[in-house]
Formats: structure tokens, C-alpha cells, sequence
């Protein structure tokens, strides 16, 4: 999320319906760390989001 790069914003952890959830680092040593507990604990669907396949363009927060 180009967004994020641009911000102070360290990480972003966005939960939808307690099943959904997608998360912006910029720090890839904390992403790869993150992905790998992910991957020990077997989560469902995990895959990287990238620049190409993300969907989102901004997030706002209310």
C-alpha cells in the first residue's frame, strides 16, 4: 500500500468479521517474523500482499 510507505505509520493489522485479517509492515525482518508464527500455527489462506494484488488503495480510519 503505497500509502503506507509515504506515512510514519509502522504497521497496519486490519480485521474484518474475526476471520479476514491483512497486515502492512514496512519493516520485512517483523513481516518475514510474522508470516513465518503464521505459517507455524497453520492459518488458512496466507500469502503475501503485494503492490500488484492489492485491492486496497487507501484506508481510512473513523
Amino acid at each position: 500500500m503505497m500509502i503506507l510507505m509515504a506515512s510514519d505509520c509502522e504497521l497496519i493489522v486490519l480485521i474484518a468479521d474475526s476471520a479476514y485479517t491483512s497486515i502492512y509492515c514496512k519493516d520485512s525482518k517483523v513481516l518475514r517474523e510474522l508470516y513465518d508464527n503464521m505459517e507455524s500455527l497453520k492459518v488458512d489462506k496466507l500469502a503475501y500482499i503485494t503492490d500488484e494484488n492489492d485491492f486496497r488503495h487507501t484506508v481510512k480510519v473513523r
